[in-house]
């Protein structure tokens, strides 16, 4: 009797032994290594504006442990833009053993623009005077909304040219890797002396491929040294702008009274 229940407290050991490997197995075994993460289309199109419910729309997770693991999916990143308006957008989700998957799909924004600069004075400067661009011009982006703390502004030293119209370059870069590039003029005029002063409209204008431009149409008023208001229509006009050839462009309007010319600049960009 005494060896039968020895030999049947080996079978309990035993089968015991045998359910709790099995368990293991199957716990930690090749099956189970990753959930199945899967996504109804290889683009997803949204708005700059979106949340996270959209990007996530259409995508799934399963494991053969947990079931549904769709709640849990959460957006690892989204690279820069890889052409014109387009990104990779990577979604993670993990299991209750902390085994991870990773799937990558396209995401195309339907309303993405390029950042873009506005200028809210013109560029005008004395012989000798500092010029520092930063205070009057500002760079914005529909992804990251003000960015002009990441403008970039070419290393030219203009505090020692003669009298003339400059060109310097700027540059800003979103989060998603797109760099904006703009040529704008400066003016540099003789210091001392009280010089008619050219008012226009605005400093720097994005016009369309082949729209009208109309450089006159910016124009505002003149003013003479005395105060009084001057003839708009005796101001010239040196205008290279070609809407017809996307780039940079710039207009100089001037006018002379008594001998003293004043002059100023509109920065054209062609899109």
């Amino acid at each position: 009797m005494r060896k039968l229940k020895i030999t049947v407290a080996l079978l309990l050991a035993a089968v015991s032994a045998v359910f709790i490997a099995t368990r293991y197995i199957n716990n930690h075994s090749g099956k189970n290594d990753s959930p199945i993460l899967k996504c109804d289309t290889d683009t997803v199109t949204v708005s700059v504006s979106d949340g996270d419910d959209v990007l996530l729309r259409g995508v799934s997770a399963y494991d053969n442990q947990d079931g549904d693991l769709t709640t849990g999916i959460v957006i690892g990143g989204i690279s820069k833009l890889i052409s014109d308006n387009t990104a990779k957008i990577t979604y993670m989700v993990f299991d209750s053993d902390n085994n991870m998957a990773r799937m990558t799909r396209l995401v195309k924004y339907t309303d993405y623009k390029k950042p873009y600069f506005t200028l809210d004075a013109p560029l005008l400067f004395d012989v000798g005077q500092t010029v520092s661009i930063k205070d009057r011009l500002r760079a914005e982006d529909t992804v990251d909304g003000d960015i002009t703390s990441s403008i970039r502004v070419s290393a030219l030293d203009l505090s020692s040219v003669n009298t003339g119209v400059y060109t310097i370059t700027v540059q800003v870069t979103n989060s998603m890797g797109d760099t904006a590039e703009l040529e704008l003029p400066v003016v540099i005029s003789e210091s001392g002396k009280d010089r008619p002063a050219i008012t226009i409209s605005s400093a720097l204008v994005y016009a369309e491929r082949d729209s009208a431009f109309d450089p006159l149409s910016y124009i505002s008023s003149v003013t003479l040294p005395s105060g009084a208001l001057a003839d708009m229509s005796k101001v010239t006009c040196q205008s290279d702008v070609d809407t017809s050839v996307p780039g940079n462009y710039r207009v100089i309007y001037t006018y002379t009274d008594s001998g003293v010319t004043g002059t100023t600049a509109l920065a054209v960009a062609v899109k």
